[in-house]
């Protein structure tokens, strides 16, 4: 009996001195999981599914703005997107159009190749918009859904950007809140390796884009 106890105490006197251990070594594994699936924990009630395919017909545009045009710049200039009829400012245009060398973005990563708008105010001054900085000149604020989309496709997530493109439908979403959007979609936040990722984001009134949360959703061995 006596060493029956003795023994009960030994194993007592290890468990107390390792319990710690112990402990850590059986929350381990939800420590990971917990990890590998932080994002599937985020509390999206209240939030809305979208899909939206015209992101341009939607938008928030300024009051003075009379025309646009969407263009990508590659070996070859084209015209994605026009907006609004004018004739005054069409000939100053052209030739700002030919002094841009810059933009957002790749269309076709990796290669060389941009995005950008020249619009017209309604004074007919001509305004090439190539940065983010220079956006509010089209939409002053985020007030709308697809307002709040046109700032994240311009928004340095990867490093070759996205691009709107008319015949992908933009999805995902969204809730409305007091100073902005909060939105959950997938976009590329990596081109080596090509990586894939589900993201939080607030969305100020003022275009400020926020990276709340994230979870990694798929990584290749592709490098643009």
């Amino acid at each position: 009996m006596i060493v029956l106890f003795r023994a009960l105490f030994i194993l007592y006197d290890l468990i107390m001195r390792n319990l710690s251990l112990i402990i850590l070594i059986s929350l381990f594994p939800l420590v990971l999981y917990a990890q590998e699936h932080r994002f599937s924990s985020v509390d999206t009630a209240g939030f809305s599914a979208f899909s939206v395919q015209d992101l341009f017909g939607g938008l928030s545009l300024a009051e003075n703005l009379a025309y646009y045009e969407y263009i990508t710049q590659g070996e070859e200039q084209s015209i994605a997107y026009r907006f609004g009829k004018t004739v005054k400012g069409k000939q100053a245009l052209s030739k700002r159009k030919a002094e841009v060398n810059d933009g957002f973005g790749s269309t076709c990563p990796p290669g060389v190749c941009y995005w950008y708008y020249m619009a017209i105010k309604k004074d007919a001054t001509v305004m090439p918009i190539t940065s983010y900085g220079l956006l509010p000149r089209m939409v002053p604020r985020a007030r709308s859904l697809h307002d709040a989309l046109f700032y994240l496709q311009h928004h340095n997530i990867s490093g070759s950007l996205s691009y709107p493109h008319q015949e992908l439908p933009l999805v995902g979403k969204y809730k409305k809140i007091e100073d902005g959007h909060l939105l959950v979609v997938n976009r590329r936040t990596s081109d080596c390796p090509v990586t894939y990722t589900d993201l939080l984001l607030h969305i100020s009134d003022k275009g400020v884009i926020t990276r709340c949360d994230e979870h990694i959703t798929e990584t290749s061995d592709i490098c643009y």
